[in-house]
């Protein structure tokens, strides 16, 4: 059995998502609106925001109306860094990236609803992305993936399998 079918199966078993119309941290996590797709970003500072970079990667996305700017681009590993609105509170990113067996709790927007759902580390990789057990709906893309103590080890950027990547090789954990 090939390791998507795997996965596909083991993500049907971990656990079902949580949903609610906003999510707990504020405005903290928040919905991108695009002209082709919804997607999610996640405040980093004061009015700076990481989403997967599939998210933005057409002019015209806005969160709450307000058009984004996308700052920076790591294609490789499917982040970007964008400008959007100001508001109150952030959260702290942990360049450790991540631990086989760990779990951590992925947040966003599925199919523009907002939820919280757990994935577990694998030790595997796919085209240089951490492959997770887990369930990701479409919109969660740019969401985060926070650790136990509500840090951002990386961003949702694949359902099928759910994968992640770090933030490890982006200015946000080089001090740039």
């Amino acid at each position: 059995m090939s390791l998507s079918k795997v996965l596909a199966v083991v993500g049907l078993l971990v656990a079902s998502p949580t949903h609610s119309d906003a999510p707990p941290q504020g405005d903290v996590v928040v919905l991108v609106d695009c002209p082709r797709s919804l997607g999610t970003a996640v405040k980093v500072s004061d009015n700076e925001y990481v989403t997967a970079y599939h998210v933005v990667d057409t002019p015209g996305c806005t969160i709450d109306g307000q058009e984004v700017v996308v700052e920076r681009v790591y294609a490789d590993k499917d982040i970007a860094t964008i400008r959007g609105p100001s508001y109150r509170g952030q959260v702290e990113i942990s360049c450790k990236g991540y631990k086989p067996g760990k779990e951590y709790m992925a947040k966003g927007f599925g199919l523009g609803t907002y939820m919280e759902v757990p994935w577990m580390a694998s030790s595997h990789t796919q085209r240089g992305f951490h492959v997770f057990y887990g369930e990701a709906i479409p919109g969660m893309s740019g969401g985060p993936l926070l650790d136990k103590k509500g840090r951002i080890r990386g961003i949702v950027n694949m359902r099928w399998p759910a994968r992640s990547a770090s933030l490890e090789d982006t200015h946000l954990c080089k001090g740039e």
